[in-house]
């Protein structure tokens, strides 16, 4: 891309920005939440530039119109490159987070039935008192980082 940098600073941006994809699609498929959470300041920070370089070309598409055939194909060819990482990575994220809410879900459920068969209430002196105990009020919270 020698002929305008504004198309070169957004083939750039994409390309910095698809590596980091493949890197974070990469550990959400093997659940690693932890790697995950290591790109999320880079990924921001690659959204972010990227963002500002398309910002750039949607003022003036000339940067782009402008292009000799072989580098509109290149910008072209990284556009879909991209788009198929963020693609992929939308589709990884969001069956991370069902089977997050799903695994959440099941534990709920069985700390619930735990806590009905085995909860017990208590008087309004303190003494234990199964007679007015309601399983179905007890509370439970659980940390959102699980």
């Amino acid at each position: 891309m020698r002929s305008n940098p504004e198309a070169a600073e957004v083939v750039r941006a994409a390309r910095t920005l698809a590596d980091l994809l493949i890197e974070e699609n990469k550990a959400l498929r093997v659940h690693d939440v932890e790697a995950v959470k290591a790109l999320t300041e880079r990924k921001n920070t690659c959204t972010h530039v990227y963002r500002q370089r398309m910002l750039a070309i949607h003022r003036d598409p000339g940067h782009l119109t402008g292009l000799p055939e072989d580098e509109r194909e290149i910008v072209r060819a990284t556009g879909v490159w991209l788009e198929a990482h963020l693609s992929e990575n939308a589709r990884l994220l969001k069956s991370t987070m069902e089977g997050t809410n799903r695994l959440m879900g099941l534990v709920v459920k069985a700390v619930r039935e735990v806590n009905e068969e085995q909860a017990a209430g208590y008087a309004a002196d303190g003494r234990l008192d199964d007679s007015g105990h309601v399983p179905s009020r007890v509370t439970l919270s659980y940390n959102q980082n699980l």
